[in-house]
């Protein structure tokens, strides 16, 4: 079943009993942005993280820790031969002194955030172990290839934030079963929508601002300590400019 993306599903107390209904969320039609630069430059040092290995990134925090556990024997050779060998792997793609940018690699960056990912198709092991290399040399090596920067879109975010208070809970069987009886006996409308990676445990909860039990149900929530998504969200928005 095709679903649309701008469409939530929720519950409401209408003609006599508490009943779903679909409602249009246009807000979330142009919510996320991307920017592409074709040809875009950067140094080596500049790459904080990569998108794919066969080993699990998220135990390191960081590429040279990476490189040191993962690499150590590539890395204790600390020389321009060295660091050359590595950097001509042939799964590292993307574009450098040794290599022309012919690949489907490519960098991306989140403007709240603002490191710079690159987005490999292999080679994490001998891209770190050039980078370690190169940064003990304080050798500069320069990639080139296209960049591609994601934001939030400010307009979607107040358009939502104005018309929502929005809050997060647990997406298990029982904590949303629990909500929704809740609300249920509240007679109080809502939406949900779940949320994306990696936080996909949890859900976004949309109570209408022009609805007092909703109102209310969001003060409550609030007060009880439940995550303020409407917040965070603005808060991003803010660190984007």
């Amino acid at each position: 079943m095709f679903v649309k993306h701008n469409i939530m599903y929720g519950w409401q107390f209408s003609q006599g009993r508490y009943s779903s209904f679909e409602l249009a969320t246009p807000e979330f039609d142009h919510f996320g942005q991307c920017e592409t630069t074709p040809a875009w430059q950067c140094e080596i040092q500049d790459v904080a993280g990569l998108s794919s290995s066969t080993s699990d990134l998220q135990q390191y925090a960081d590429l040279d820790q990476f490189a040191q556990a993962r690499t150590p024997n590539w890395i204790v050779d600390i020389t321009e031969d060295n660091l050359m060998r590595n950097l001509a792997h042939n799964e590292i793609r993307i574009g450098n002194e040794l290599r022309a940018d012919t690949t489907t690699d490519h960098f991306c960056r989140y403007r709240w955030d603002g490191r710079i990912f690159l987005l490999n198709d292999g080679g994490s092991h001998h891209f770190a172990a050039t980078r370690y290399i190169a940064g003990k040399l304080n050798r500069k090596v320069y990639l080139n290839g296209k960049l591609k920067t994601y934001s939030i879109n400010p307009d979607s975010v107040k358009a939502l934030c104005n018309r929502f208070d929005i809050v997060v809970i647990d997406n298990s069987a029982e904590e949303k079963n629990q909500f929704h009886r809740a609300m249920e006996a509240f007679s109080a409308t809502y939406s949900w929508r779940k949320l994306p990676p990696p936080y996909e445990n949890s859900r976004a909860i949309f109570l209408p601002k022009n609805e007092t039990r909703s109102r209310t149900v969001a003060a409550n929530l609030k007060t009880a300590g439940a995550y303020d998504l409407a917040a965070l969200l603005q808060a991003i928005v803010e660190q984007q400019t």
